[in-house]
């Protein structure tokens, strides 16, 4: 099956075409424990933590980025990086999602501007569910999540390196 047997132009443009901008960021992986699941990432794949632990309150999480052990001083540059994520109070959103196995939940695209590429989502019947919101783990820059028609939760973050 070809692009254009699904009536997609090969060279489609959308939030990630050139007027935006944008990039895969990272795979977001929830976990009953942060600390109990680093040692398989790092045993099974060679992955390093690539950041502290953050405690963002506003999500009511904790997350870690993991990736290669290569020196990726920059981890939006290169490289396959995971966010494992653990709830953190009562209130969190993990637990429901915890219940039902955990696991891969959300991918994230770096944009340029939040607010375009939620407009142009929105446009291509995605629903926004939150946000944006200042984001512990990406030094205050504003995050926000939207639901897909093909039901998939996607996260964007805005990133000064993309304007």
């Amino acid at each position: 099956m070809t692009p254009s047997d699904l009536a997609i132009p090969p060279h489609a443009t959308g939030i990630f075409g050139p007027a935006i901008g944008g990039r895969f960021n990272h795979l977001g992986v929830a976990v009953p424990g942060i600390t109990a699941a680093m040692p398989f990432y790092a045993a099974a794949f060679g992955f390093v933590p690539l950041t502290d632990v953050y405690h963002d309150e506003i999500q009511q999480v904790r997350v870690v980025f993991m990736g290669p052990t290569q020196d990726f001083s920059d981890r939006h540059a290169r490289g396959f990086v995971l966010e494992l994520i653990e709830p953190a109070g009562d209130g969190s959103h993990l637990h429901r999602l915890l219940k039902a196995g955990g696991g891969a939940y959300h991918a994230c695209f770096a944009v340029a501007d939040i607010g375009s590429a939620l407009e142009t989502l929105g446009r291509h019947g995605c629903l926004k569910v939150r946000g944006p919101d200042p984001a512990v783990a990406f030094h205050g820059q504003p995050i926000a999540w939207v639901y897909t028609p093909t039901r998939h939760l996607v996260e964007l973050v805005q990133l000064p390196a993309f304007r």
